[in-house]
């Protein structure tokens, strides 16, 4: 799995520094390009899907989501 992640560009190993017998696998700068345009795609849909309610019923739609996750 870490391979194909590494292939893709998406993540890459480092030695450990505390143990140089392990390995640290952190993601790439591409990697936090592509998250960081993920998030900003989400908040606009968010924004968007919950532009018609007022802020009682957004509080109520938030609580129930997370309640939902547990």
């Amino acid at each position: 799995m870490v391979q194909r992640l590494e292939r893709k560009n998406l993540v890459e190993r480092k030695v450990c520094l505390e143990d140089a017998r392990s390995k640290r696998v952190q993601l790439t700068e591409h990697a936090n390009k592509l998250l960081i345009k993920e998030i900003e795609v989400y908040q606009q849909m968010a924004s968007e899907l919950t532009a018609q309610l007022d802020s009682n019923e957004a509080e109520l739609l938030n609580h129930l989501l997370n309640k939902a996750l547990k």
